[in-house]
């Protein structure tokens, strides 16, 4: 049986398996948006050994790529025949929208702890505070470099969180981006 590996990472992916039968690992490099054949012939039993290892890591089967939308899958595999380009493509257009959105996330929560240091620091509450982060980048990038701006609002209600819906966070505090709001989902390791 034949094993085939595809990295929807964007970073070379050095994939390391270790067979039972052998006492040393075995390594073969993944380019970015590329794929590899396992060396050697395979049994299903040495196969699902390496596919169950690899799982904890975020490696699901290329068949089953659209259970796990909205998900980081750093890498697929497939038994007996190569992984499709269109899967591939696949993987890595949900790979960096999954990273777009943990940016957002994470600058949204780095203007909170900087609206709440200030507010540590001058001794009284803030009723809005505005974050604007704004990229320099190269001229020969393809990407769209990142500016937006956060506003941080205190609403009237405070106490226990409220309906994720709402957008506000434990202490009432709303985060508004200047795009459209979309919710993030766990990495699947």
């Amino acid at each position: 049986m034949l094993m085939f590996i595809a990295n929807g990472m964007h970073q070379t992916l050095s994939f390391q398996y270790r067979l039972p039968e052998y006492k040393t690992y075995r390594q073969q490099r993944v380019p970015i948006g590329g794929q590899i054949r396992l060396s050697g012939e395979l049994n299903e039993k040495q196969i699902d050994i390496i596919a169950q290892f690899h799982q904890k890591y975020g490696m699901v089967k290329a068949s089953e790529i659209q259970m796990f939308k909205g998900y980081y899958i750093p890498y697929v595999y497939s038994v007996d025949a190569p992984i499709s380009a269109e899967i591939i493509m696949e993987l890595i257009v949900q790979n960096r929208e999954y990273n777009r959105l943990l940016g957002e996330k994470l600058r949204a929560e780095a203007a909170i702890a900087v609206n709440a240091l200030i507010e540590e620091n001058a001794g009284e509450k803030l009723t809005s505070f505005e974050m604007e982060i704004f990229e320099k980048t190269d001229k020969n990038r393809e990407e769209q470099p990142i500016g937006e701006k956060i506003v941080i609002t205190r609403s009237k209600e405070r106490g226990a969180p409220q309906d994720p819906g709402t957008g506000k966070g434990p202490l009432g505090i709303v985060t508004d981006f200047l795009r459209p709001k979309q919710t993030i989902k766990k990495s699947v390791f």
